[in-house]
């Protein structure tokens, strides 16, 4: 049987091992075409266009493939209720043929040799290529994604010089300064540990002292903080959500006048610990 009776005809017998094959070849053919269908109208579109395709190219499968049971390829239809694509497929992919002539045929010859070794490559291409999947989704995460670490983490968790991390908190009162070059010193502090960072460049304009900061960079030899970029929202009222919980894991709470250890209550009472 030729690849294209294989996957697009009703009519006739297949084996089990042509049944297998069928599955895969239908595998990569619907994934082909539904990358580039999400490619050009998006991953709803693919989606529905993919749940089409892949019904198509196993019905004919599952028809001939329950010819070869001597049953009527009706059957296929099994699929399209809750668990019936288990059914088919234990019935489909692990039955023996009926050993005689059918109505529907003759004893399928199963698959030659070429037949064999295009099942056995397409196979291993379709292993490889999901075990390459994720792999290449983690080498691509990793070096795209920068955690989140506040100053008690960085000291903590012993977070390695060269490491890209963005590190977050309170600027501390009393150690922004200037140099030439528009290069910046400030303190990045959690109310528990503070780490020294350096920027060059023109800061935002709501940074200041006591205010939150998100930074980006890595520490160098000396645990000195090196700075590339300096996020800043454009609101006044505006506490980055990761410096807020990294406050709060140090024991600190929000209130309408700034940042208190928890169990300051006094309204407008100076705040231990954290710069007002």
């Amino acid at each position: 049987m030729n690849l294209t009776t294989l996957l697009w005809s009703f009519q006739g017998r297949i084996s089990r091992g042509e049944f297998w094959l069928g599955v895969l070849l239908s595998y990569v053919i619907l994934v082909l075409l539904s990358v580039g269908i999400i490619f050009a109208a998006g991953v709803e579109v693919g989606r529905f266009f993919g749940l089409v395709v892949w019904i198509l190219l196993l019905l004919p499968l599952h028809a001939k493939r329950y010819h070869d049971l001597g049953r009527s390829g009706w059957w296929a239809l099994i699929s399209f209720i809750p668990l019936g694509v288990f059914w088919t497929l234990i019935q489909c992919g692990f039955s023996p043929s009926a050993p005689e002539p059918n109505v529907f045929g003759p004893v399928p010859n199963g698959l030659g040799r070429k037949q064999r070794r295009l099942l056995a490559l397409t196979g291993i291409g379709i292993a490889v290529a999901t075990l390459m999947v994720p792999i290449l989704v983690l080498l691509t995460l990793g070096g795209a994604v920068t955690f989140f670490h506040s100053p008690s983490d960085v000291v903590e968790k012993h977070v390695a010089p060269g490491s890209r991390i963005r590190l977050g908190g309170l600027v501390k009162p009393g150690t922004l300064m200037r140099g030439d070059n528009l290069l910046v010193r400030f303190e990045v502090t959690d109310g528990k540990t503070s780490l020294p960072v350096t920027y060059i460049g023109i800061l935002p304009d709501l940074f200041r002292e006591g205010q939150g900061v998100v930074t980006e960079g890595a520490l160098d030899a000396t645990g000195i903080f090196k700075a590339d970029s300096v996020l800043a929202k454009h609101d006044e009222t505006y506490m980055p959500k990761e410096v807020a919980d990294a406050l709060k894991k140090q024991g600190h709470w929000k209130t309408d006048s700034g940042y208190g250890l928890a169990g300051d209550t006094k309204p407008g009472a100076p705040k231990p610990g954290v710069p007002k």
